[in-house]
């Protein structure tokens, strides 16, 4: 591959950007840092105004707990079951 094919540098993923096995991917902080959570949490509390990447953040906790077959306990307040609502996500990520 020739220096001019290459990603930039900020869109390579590094050795130790991998998710670690025992943490979940929420997202990234505002210098552009990878943030994780420990898988075994007990509770977490979401917050934020709209646009903010709380239904992200939701969703990589669902994917990952399914993913590692985990018991999740998901209550939604609002109760959405459109596209794009926390049911949809749930129903995208579980195998059939």
């Amino acid at each position: 591959m020739r220096k001019s094919e290459r990603k930039p540098k900020h869109e390579r993923k590094s050795k130790q950007a991998r998710e670690p096995t025992n943490q979940t991917y929420i997202g990234v902080s505002q210098n552009k840092k990878q943030v994780y959570a420990d898988d075994d949490g007990k509770h977490y509390f979401v917050c934020g105004t709209t646009g903010s990447g709380k239904t992200v953040l939701l969703s990589n906790f669902i994917k990952s707990a399914i993913d590692k077959d985990y018991p999740l306990l998901l209550l939604d307040g609002k109760g959405d079951i459109g596209e794009g609502s926390i049911l949809d996500i749930v129903v995208r990520h579980v195998p059939n």
